[in-house]
């Protein structure tokens, strides 16, 4: 199978699918410093910066998944929540995309404040946008908690299905072995939270807090997404797939 990914960030989404033997075809990332991380951890995957300036066509029957944390700053509680007026609010840009491309499935992630920014009319907008494109949605809150993580970080999982296959089953998270392997680290964090974030920033995030340029990285961190619980996602999509192939490898 194959993947795309738009505000691909540090990559969260595209390690999860190299880690599930799907292949990445392309990142649109608009970040100087994101890009460098990218330019280094997948130096073999097409590069895009603005989704404004994305043609989708060029790549119409080639992706089978389609991910993307879409901006959340127009919806967070952190911010002035202007939604729709806010001009980060990219969701049409990134359904455009959508729509050029036609993707077998959409993996979308944002902030649990998008489900009510407006009296929830934003995200009923856009849940009705992708079922006129054919999609079946099923949106899911899962924290960063459920797959072992010290600290909830609520968020909302957006799965897309163009043919409706799969949706009817809940997605449980589990513990991979690298989501394992991750609550070990943390762990010998969380016993001690009365310790200077920046501290605990340093040793989670292998960055030196005495230099300010530094920051990026931690903001990249931030602005990323819990793999593990993309891990959990994906892994369903491919036993959804295997489940649909016939033997000779089509789609049943």
């Amino acid at each position: 199978m194959t993947h795309g990914s738009f505000f691909t960030g540090i990559g969260g989404f595209d390690l999860v699918a190299e880690s599930c033997g799907i292949e990445n075809l392309f990142q649109v990332e608009i970040d100087k410093f994101c890009n460098k991380v990218l330019e280094k951890n997948f130096p073999d995957v097409k590069k895009y910066r603005d989704i404004k300036e994305f043609d989708g066509t060029r790549y119409r029957g080639t992706i089978d998944i389609i991910s993307g944390g879409f901006p959340c700053q127009p919806f967070s509680i952190a911010g002035k929540r202007k939604g729709r007026e806010d001009e980060r609010a990219l969701f049409p840009e990134l359904l455009r995309c959508i729509a050029e491309i036609q993707p077998r499935w959409c993996i979308l992630e944002n902030v649990c404040g998008f489900i009510n920014i407006q009296n929830g009319e934003y995200a009923e907008e856009a849940f009705t946008s992708l079922e006129n494109e054919g999609y079946k949605i099923q949106p899911f809150i899962i924290p960063a908690s459920a797959v072992g993580a010290p600290h909830r970080r609520d968020r909302i999982w957006i799965i897309a299905n163009a043919n409706n296959n799969g949706l009817q089953r809940s997605i449980q998270p589990h513990k991979s072995k690298r989501a394992q392997s991750y609550d070990q680290q943390l762990s010998r964090c969380s016993r001690e939270w009365n310790r200077n974030p920046f501290e605990v920033a340093t040793e989670l995030c292998r960055m030196d807090a005495r230099i300010p340029n530094r920051v990026d990285r931690l903001k990249s961190l931030g602005n990323s997404i819990v793999p593990q619980v993309a891990k959990v996602i994906f892994e369903t999509i491919l036993e959804t797939e295997n489940k649909l192939r016939g033997i000779n490898g089509t789609i049943q």
